[in-house]
């Protein structure tokens, strides 16, 4: 099957790949990332082929993940046929490696943008105080 020709891959965790050339690897492997290895690990990542660039497949994961996290590096490998450079791949035999990000860390706040953020949750609260008290006293 020509690579480019794959619309889609969907891998689990604690699955292999199919191996033909060389050893069967994780489908799914998480290799840490900025949030570390205590983050939570998707079950299973979807990978789209949004296209190529000239040189590779352009792939486009996602995974039902945490609010907190995000992928940060994704990287799809599959097994040539023939040779590691066979534009023809074995059925079966891509995986996924990606690094897990915090979202906090994809967009640091300045000390500014923090002081924004508080100032907004204490006009929420007051509000929501005046809120309660009216309906107390109704």
């Amino acid at each position: 099957m020509l690579l480019t020709d794959v619309s889609s891959i969907t891998l689990e965790s604690g699955k292999m790949t199919n191996g033909r050339r060389s050893s069967a690897v994780p489908q799914l492997k998480c290799v840490g990332g900025t949030a570390g290895y205590s983050a939570p690990q998707p079950k299973v990542v979807q990978c789209i082929n949004r296209g190529s660039d000239g040189y590779d497949v352009q792939w486009e994961c996602k995974a039902d993940m945490d609010y907190d996290y995000r992928f940060g590096k994704v990287q799809v490998s599959c097994e040539g046929y023939d040779n590691p450079n066979d534009p023809y791949v074995l059925r079966g035999s891509c995986g996924v490696s990606v690094t897990n990000t915090p979202v906090l860390s994809v967009y640091p706040l300045s000390n500014f943008e923090w002081l924004l953020v508080a100032l907004r949750l204490a006009d929420i609260v007051s509000r929501l105080q005046i809120l309660l008290s009216n309906m107390c006293l109704s």
